[in-house]
């Protein structure tokens, strides 16, 4: 069988925390940071922004109820 080669270089998987409440993105970024490049968003609308200018995170955490845009509109 041919082995399959990744899509991109394999380091730290990237995960995207969406949340309009510090208290959970900071307490998301201490559980994952020692493994993960975390980034953070405030709303849908920054996390778009960092989705069309970023290179795309594996993950996205993302919060549903948010003032503004919501997850579900995200």
């Amino acid at each position: 069988l041919e082995r399959l080669q990744p899509l991109r270089d394999v380091g730290r998987p990237r995960l995207l925390v969406v949340d309009d409440q510090a208290i959970n993105i900071r307490a998301i970024h201490q559980i994952f940071h020692a493994d993960h490049e975390v980034f953070m968003a405030t709303g849908g609308e920054q996390a778009l922004e960092f989705c069309r200018t970023q290179q795309l995170p594996d993950l996205i955490l993302l919060d549903v109820m948010m003032p503004g845009m919501d997850g579900f509109e995200t």
